[in-house]
Parts: C-alpha cells; sequence; structure tokens
C-alpha cells in the first residue's frame, strides 16, 4: 500500500475507563512528538463479541479489541495497536512507515543485543502492531471471538496464530517496547507493563519521572487539571499521593519533598487499592474455575496476576 504524508496515522489504543490517564498521557506524548495529524481512539472488549469460555476470557477489558481494529476501520488503511499503558518518546510516523513488505501484520522484533535483553522472550508480542486493515478482511471479530476454545485457546490467539507465519513480518525495532525501562535517545516507546508498578497508581517506578514529566505538560498546556485529577482518584483508578507530588495539596509538616516510600504511605493511609476492579475480577474468575473443576494451564504472567489479587484484596478487607 502507498503511504502519504498527508495519510491520517490511526492509533487504537487497548484500554478502559480505569485506564483514562494513562490513555491521555499517551495520546499527548504521540502527538506533541510528530507534525504528522493523528488519530487516537481507545477499543475494549465491549466493541467485540463475548467470549463464551471462562476458561478463555480476555485477562483485560481490552484484550481481544486489538484483533477488531481491520472491521473498526471498515477494512481501509491500516491501523496502528498499542496499549494505553505506554508513552511514545519520537514520532510515531516513524513506526506507521515501517513497509509491510507483502505482510499483514508487521509486530517486534525478537530482541538479540545486549541491549534489548531486557526485553520480553515471549513470541509474538502483541503490544506494539501495525495492521494492515485492507488485507485482513477475514478478521471477523464474530468468528475470531467464536472459534476461541474451539481452535485455538487464548494464548494461542495472543500470540497471533490465527495467521500463517508468512503473513507475519516481525520488522519493528524492539525499542518501540520498551518495557519497563528508558534510555534517552534510545527508546522510541516506554512500555510500564507491570500493572504493580504503573507511575499513576505506584510511586516507585524506577522512571515514575518519565511519565510524571508527561502529566506535567498535560496540566501545562490543560489537555488535563486538578479537577480531572481529583475525579480519578475518587473514582480509584489512581494514587491519592499524586496531588502531594505534584503540589496540589500540602506536604506533611517540616518536608519540603517527598520519597517513593513517603508517597506510598500517603497511598497506604487513603486506603487506596490499585486496580482494584481488576484483582477483583481475576479473584471472581478463578473461583468460577475452582468450582467448575476445570482445569488450565498458568503462565507465569497468570500466576502473579492472581497472586497480586489476593494480596490486593486481602489488603483491602484488613
Amino acid at each position: 500500500m502507498e503511504a502519504g504524508n498527508n495519510e491520517i496515522i490511526k492509533v487504537f489504543a487497548g484500554s478502559d475507563r480505569s485506564q483514562l490517564i494513562a490513555f491521555k498521557a499517551l495520546e499527548h506524548s504521540i502527538k506533541r512528538n510528530t507534525k504528522r495529524q493523528v488519530e487516537c481512539r481507545q477499543i475494549d472488549n465491549t466493541m467485540m463479541p463475548k467470549c463464551r469460555s471462562i476458561i478463555n476470557a480476555p485477562y483485560t477489558n481490552f484484550s481481544f479489541a486489538r484483533f477488531g481494529i481491520p472491521s473498526f476501520t471498515g477494512y481501509k488503511g491500516k491501523g496502528i495497536y498499542v496499549d494505553a499503558d505506554m508513552l511514545v518518546m519520537t514520532d510515531i510516523a516513524e513506526l506507521w512507515e515501517i513497509p509491510f513488505d507483502g505482510a499483514k501484520v508487521l509486530l517486534l522484533e525478537q530482541p538479540e543485543s545486549e541491549l534489548h535483553k531486557k526485553q520480553s522472550k515471549k513470541r509474538k508480542q502483541t503490544a506494539v502492531m501495525v495492521l494492515n486493515c485492507e488485507k485482513l478482511t477475514d478478521w471477523k471479530p464474530e468468528k475470531i471471538i467464536g472459534d476461541l476454545g474451539i481452535k485455538y485457546d487464548r494464548t494461542a490467539l495472543m500470540s497471533l496464530h490465527i495467521l500463517p507465519e508468512n503473513e507475519i513480518n516481525e520488522s519493528i525495532p524492539t525499542t518501540w517496547n520498551c518495557m519497563d525501562w528508558y534510555e534517552e535517545g534510545v527508546s522510541n516507546l516506554v512500555h510500564y507493563t507491570h500493572i504493580e508498578t504503573q507511575p499513576w497508581v505506584y510511586p516507585l517506578h524506577k522512571h515514575r519521572q518519565v511519565w510524571m514529566d508527561e502529566l506535567k505538560m498535560m496540566l501545562e498546556d490543560g489537555t488535563v487539571d486538578e479537577a480531572f485529577l481529583r475525579r480519578e482518584i475518587k473514582l480509584g483508578y489512581v494514587r491519592p499521593s499524586l496531588l502531594v507530588e505534584l503540589g496540589f495539596e500540602n506536604m506533611p509538616a517540616g518536608k519540603n519533598s517527598l520519597s517513593g516510600e513517603e508517597l506510598l504511605k500517603i497511598d497506604a493511609e487513603s486506603g487506596f487499592i490499585m486496580h482494584a476492579e481488576m484483582v477483583e475480577r481475576h479473584e471472581k474468575r478463578m473461583k468460577h474455575i475452582k468450582r467448575a473443576g476445570e482445569k488450565t494451564k498458568h503462565g507465569k504472567w497468570r500466576l502473579n496476576i492472581v497472586a497480586f489479587a489476593r494480596k490486593q484484596l486481602k489488603r483491602k478487607a484488613a
């Protein structure tokens, strides 16, 4: 397909209501780093058919939405998929202009260098994709979700086993998915992938300041304001200590600055439970599986999520 500088770059971000602040930061980072016209759109699982099996149910409220992107575009042009918990540090047009070379989907290349050993070794990461929507006319949401648990399981779907190898090109540089690491001049995209340490819910992430700098720019240009932050905090989606960190509330007496540990203490004293809706949903899912006597293979990430859910719920009950 021919690309032109007048072409609108279409970005679809997997997100849900709880990640509105993350999506706004992502969109802001994309638009301030490019001169191209960009459309950013949140997508979630409500835009897809409902999964029949609890075993193959999506982990997040947006896991399966990425497979609906070709239909969302009317099977025209192309689209970029990203998770909402990201920041783009360079021009998104660089990603948009990577040639398909006959493929239908572009994925991240497999890490080989010392630098990229920080990356996941998981095959076929789908957190960042470029889709040739006009070539993916067989990606019908009803069929993709309908075949789940029959022709493939969730793991196979999320690893893009629904496409033949020759229709996938792993040519996106690994630096377009820097998972929980950042290096100035190297990282194209920072992915705050571990839900326990995302900067808007946890003040001790090693690269929290990168995200905080984006938030401060949004406050300066009016993308968000104090009222928005207070609303998100009241809903339980953002840590209360953010208001102190940004100067909207006073520091404790005798303090001019606070460490991450001190900010964490503010959140604990406020009764903040990070990702409360998600962890409760996962706990209910595991109870359902246990009651039904169903068996499923748990990957490391899945076990971590369950452990995290139980830890958070125990804290909430205390």
